[in-house]
Parts: C-alpha cells; sequence; structure tokens
C-alpha cells in the first residue's frame, strides 16, 4: 500500500464553515493547499516545506531535494524530506552563562537531596534558552544519582486527561516500552497491590477502560 505525506506549517482557519442548512468543521488556508501539493509529488515518501524544515531540524536531519513547481505559486517551492533523527552530542554540552539560574536551580536539587521538596518555576519568551536550562538540571541531578521524571504538556492537548502526567506515571510503573494493554494493567496492580485503596482504584479504572461504552437515544 502507498503512503504519501506532505508537511506545512503556518496558519489556516480551523472552525466551522458554511451556514445554518449545510455546515462542516474544516481546515483551510494557503498552507493547507501546500501541504496538499507535496502529498501529491511525495510518492511512497514525506515531503515538507522550508518552515516545517525550520522547525523541526535540531531534532531531525533531511535532505534536500531540488524545488519544485507547485500549483498556485509563482516560483518553485523548498522541499525537503526527514530522513532520520538528528545526532544526540556525544557528551553533555557546556552551559555559558545563567549563573543566577544555576544557582538557583542548583539549590533547589540540594534541598531535594535533603528531602526538602520545593517549586521552581522558569518563565521566558521563546529561544532564550530554558530548555537547555532544564537540561542543564537534569544532567547535574543524573550525575548525582538523583532520579529525574520528566512530563510536558502541549497546546494541541489541552482536552487530553494528565497529558503531562502520563508519561510520568509511564516511568514511574515501568511502562516504558510496553505497548501490550494486558501487560501494562498486570504491572500496574503489582505495583499498587500493597495498597488496597490504589489497588481498588486501579481495578475500576482498567474495568472501565475494557467495559462497553453507554449508549442513548
Amino acid at each position: 500500500m502507498r503512503c504519501a505525506i506532505g508537511l506545512a506549517t503556518g496558519r489556516a482557519f480551523c472552525g466551522a464553515v458554511g451556514n445554518e442548512v449545510h455546515r462542516e468543521y474544516d481546515v483551510i488556508g494557503e498552507v493547507m493547499n501546500l501541504a496538499a501539493r507535496l502529498m501529491q509529488a511525495a510518492p511512497d515518501t514525506n515531503l515538507c516545506d522550508a518552515a516545517t524544515h525550520r522547525a523541526a531540524r535540531s531534532r531531525l536531519r533531511f535532505q534536500d531535494l531540488p524545488p519544485i513547481p507547485v500549483k498556485g505559486k509563482a516560483a518553485p517551492v523548498e522541499v525537503f524530506r526527514p530522513v532520520e533523527p538528528a545526532r544526540k552530542p556525544d557528551g553533555p554540552r557546556a552551559m555559558l552563562g545563567r549563573g543566577e539560574e544555576r544557582a538557583a536551580l542548583a539549590e533547589g536539587l540540594r534541598a531535594l537531596e535533603e528531602h526538602t521538596s520545593g517549586l521552581v518555576v522558569v518563565e521566558g519568551e521563546a529561544g532564550i534558552g530554558k530548555s537547555r536550562l532544564l537540561a542543564d538540571l537534569l544532567e547535574r541531578a543524573h550525575a548525582q544519582g538523583v532520579r529525574s521524571l520528566v512530563g510536558a504538556g502541549d497546546a494541541i492537548e489541552q482536552a487530553t486527561p494528565y497529558h503531562a502526567w502520563r508519561p510520568i506515571f509511564t516511568q514511574l510503573m515501568g511502562l516504558v516500552g510496553i505497548d501490550d494493554v494486558e501487560e501494562r494493567r498486570r504491572r500496574v496492580l503489582a505495583r499498587v497491590r500493597a495498597d488496597l485503596e490504589l489497588g481498588r482504584l486501579a481495578r475500576c479504572s482498567t474495568a472501565s477502560c475494557h467495559g462497553s461504552r453507554p449508549t442513548t437515544s
């Protein structure tokens, strides 16, 4: 079975289109048209535009392809094909600057080792190095033998319950890389069986997941 994917990054209208007689939910815009054209030009592969390439090149390695003519565009469009994940650095990178921030995080890590909990909020504009600062903290924690659990929110997943907590509990329960539902259930129940209340909640949650969905008429 052939599969072709076109990726384009940009603004689009997302919402209801139509009138009181006929209305549908749609996503429209120039970026959608470009993604469709790239899909048509990508038999059995993935193609993306320059904006997607710029947004993802820190995590993926791309193959530069010759620009292609696209319907609706006066000039040929730059095209890239994702090849593989970008190679990670061989070792921890040096952290320059941010002395005060690093000192504050180091103090929080020291307090944690002394069994004193705390909360640190890192705020700032996009691109100023928040992720690098947190990566530096994780490197320090790992070097000191402090276990770290990482979760992250996502604007696209705002409606997904407990989205940011899911990877954390996946790590706590030893479920990383395990996709089989029954095996995941067995491991969760084994972890919580010492606590009667947690065990009851886990069994109820699992039963509701396996139960049939009620219907209304």
